[in-house]
């Protein structure tokens, strides 16, 4: 309990600083959107954020910020930004997501006027290293991370397909994020890898990917998803055509495990969520194909492994846990259909959990998953008026 204390009172009050020292130095510069189309900043570093036609774009103000020193502010207007610029693994801020690496605010004109949709060619935001980000006022949505690489060679067993990415609206790797009044809607983790022995595992972080220090406050996360695991690409689909020796064989073909957290994972890092609301969420399912491990994830509204959390007055509904899939030896449906922890302290107060449900096992055998609501494992959780009510395990088949 002390080391839940020590580290809760650091990161409120590492969180309290960051948002006094934006509110009392200023902005070194402030870049207002004026076109919702996607183009880069011609210039980076020359203090003006334009691209070609002489209009700033939210992808050309974030490359600006990335080159300049201080504390900068974006301010996005009513309207929907459309990112179409495609480019996975671009760190730049040139293609694919938005990728941030500096201190920055970007504040919108409100969460129901001012969007920024994804348009499923990227994660939105990727935040990398210890920098602070603000994010406020505006929603973000249809972001998708990276599906793990396939491979259709099936004459080495030993070749694994590749998980797939992490974080399908917002990559936080180690920066200080703070979210207000923000709404998370239908962003997805990666999908694992299709092959025809070992399949990659779905991505984690439908909405958010933590490994840093995360704050969301009035903030909603809504139908966002994990990924899903990769499918044996041989063995795809029904049994019908598969003779009985290719069914024998399969059992060592592994479809990829369903991705965990299908609106926040947080792995190592510290969360504190306050007045928020997580509704429809899910992690990702297991892989289909003949094998075994191929269990859905866990955590369908958050995940939290090895770190610290504080939940308070927050609405966890009707989330789910991931499904499992697959045939003869059939996957386990995914733990903890509202909240899933796993060895770190937790402290949730004033909060509602209900109608979350646990996964459902998968055909032949696969069996329910567990903790409907809240699932805890060599986890130290202290719950204070906190609601359960009509949660459910996942059912078997």
């Amino acid at each position: 309990m002390f080391l839940m204390r020590r580290r809760r009172s650091y990161f409120i009050v590492l969180s309290v600083m960051v948002a006094a020292l934006g509110a009392s130095v200023g902005f070194a510069a402030t870049f207002t959107v004026n076109s919702m189309g996607d183009s880069v900043d011609v210039n980076p570093g020359d203090g003006v954020a334009v691209d070609g036609d002489g209009m700033c774009t939210l992808r050309a103000a974030i490359m600006e910020a990335n080159a300049l020193y201080g504390v900068d502010e974006i301010v996005l207007p009513e309207g929907i930004v459309v990112l179409s610029i495609e480019g996975y693994g671009e760190n730049e801020g040139r293609e694919g997501d938005l990728d941030i690496f500096s201190n920055v605010t970007i504040r919108g004109a409100g969460k129901d006027v001012s969007i920024i949709d994804c348009n499923e060619i990227d994660r939105v935001f990727h935040i990398r290293g210890e920098w602070n980000v603000t994010i406020s006022d505006l929603t973000v949505k249809n972001g998708k991370a990276e599906k793990g690489l396939s491979y259709s060679d099936g004459n080495n067993p030993d070749e694994k397909a590749g998980m797939g990415k992490h974080g399908g609206g917002i990559l936080n790797v180690s920066g200080i994020l703070i979210l207000d009044h923000v709404t998370m809607e239908e962003n997805a983790g990666g999908s694992g890898g299709d092959a025809q022995y070992n399949c990659g595992a779905g991505g984690w972080g439908g909405g958010v990917f933590n490994t840093g220090h995360f704050t969301a406050t009035h903030c909603m996360f809504l139908d966002n998803c994990a990924g899903d695991g990769g499918y044996v690409q041989k063995y795809r689909g029904s049994r019908s055509g598969c003779s009985v020796n290719d069914r024998l064989a399969s059992i060592t073909n592994w479809p990829g495990r369903g991705g965990s957290g299908g609106g926040i994972c947080n792995f190592q890092g510290s969360i504190l969520l306050e007045d928020c609301r997580f509704e429809k969420n899910s992690s990702g399912r297991g892989g289909d194909g003949y094998g075994s491990y191929f269990c859905g994830g866990h955590g369908g509204a958050v995940y939290n492994q090895g770190g610290d959390m504080i939940i308070r007055r927050t609405a966890i509904c009707k989330n789910c846990g991931g499904s499992g899939r697959g045939y003869e030896e059939a996957g386990n449906g995914g733990f903890g259909g509202g909240v899933f922890t796993s060895d770190g302290d937790v402290l949730i107060e004033c909060s509602l959990f209900y109608k979350n449900g646990a996964g459902w096992g998968g055909i032949y055998w696969g069996c329910g998953g567990s903790g409907g609501g809240l699932y805890s494992c060599r986890s130290q959780v202290r719950l204070v008026n906190t609601t359960f009510s009509e949660n459910h395990t996942g059912e078997g088949k």
